[in-house]
């Protein structure tokens, strides 16, 4: 076959749709999982120039145990929070999506406030994860009289 002054092999052609099919299918099965973590952490990542208030672990027990969870928390300005089907990302770390998690997730990310549903106990290390990430405004936080 002679296309425009050049030749073209039917053959090749098909050899080459061969190999892109290949790579198609390829791509299809990549593991979405590295894909979305690597997206996530990116996403929420802060810029270098700004570093989150991190309590300690020591200082994140106590604010929870001074009830912290039912009065609510603001979310700082700067905090980047995202999730997915699997995970919640926070200033560009992961941890594991819990178990009914999803609303509470979805609630603090619409609002930037925590609300009633992490006023639920099982929820409270993954309120102590966001808490160590950095994600809320501990100025605010008035010291129980």
């Amino acid at each position: 076959m002679r296309l425009l002054g050049g030749s073209f092999s039917l053959s090749s052609a098909t050899a080459r749709g061969s190999e892109a099919k290949a790579l198609v299918a390829a791509v299809a099965r990549i593991d979405d999982q590295p894909i979305s973590v690597a997206l996530g952490r990116t996403l929420t990542r802060p810029k270098a120039w700004l570093r989150p208030d991190c309590p300690e672990t020591r200082e994140i027990d106590e604010l929870i145990a001074r009830g912290l969870p039912r009065r609510g928390l603001r979310m700082h300005g700067m905090a980047r929070v995202a999730w997915d089907d699997a995970h919640v990302f926070a200033n560009g770390n992961h941890v594991a999506l819990p178990a009914g998690a999803h609303d509470a997730i979805e609630a603090l990310c619409g609002s930037r406030h925590t609300s009633r549903y992490f006023r639920d106990k099982s929820l409270w290390p993954l309120l102590g994860w966001l808490l160590s990430m950095g994600v809320f405004e501990l100025d605010a936080v008035q010291p129980d009289m």
